[in-house]
């Protein structure tokens, strides 16, 4: 079965092409990524903190992207079942009597 999508004559050479976009991508974000590290690595002005929140926030980058990737490249996950109801507490078999309560 031949599909034409923009070019490509079939599905398979998509989704290759789709892979190859994402890989791009991902190669991409993760240079600019080691670029940002690198330069808050050489600020002699940066405390170990900013080095920490600089380098994280540059990397939540790159994980967004690699979310997309997986995501896009691999099959769902099977959804999970309903949660089974747990005991709650123990109720009392006789409800206390007035006599028993204490009342200031």
């Amino acid at each position: 079965m031949t599909v034409a999508v923009r070019g490509y004559r079939s599905v398979r050479a998509v989704r290759r092409a789709g892979d190859k976009l994402l890989r791009r991508a991902l190669l991409a974000q993760a240079h600019t990524t080691a670029l940002r590290i690198r330069a808050f690595t050489d600020d002699a002005a940066n405390t170990p903190h900013q080095l920490t929140t600089g380098s994280r926030r540059a990397l939540a980058d790159l994980t967004a992207l690699r979310t997309r990737w997986q995501r896009a490249t691999h099959a769902p996950a099977t959804p999970r079942s309903p949660a089974v109801p747990r005991a709650g507490p123990r109720l009392r078999a006789t409800a206390a009597s007035p006599a028993t309560r204490v009342s200031r």
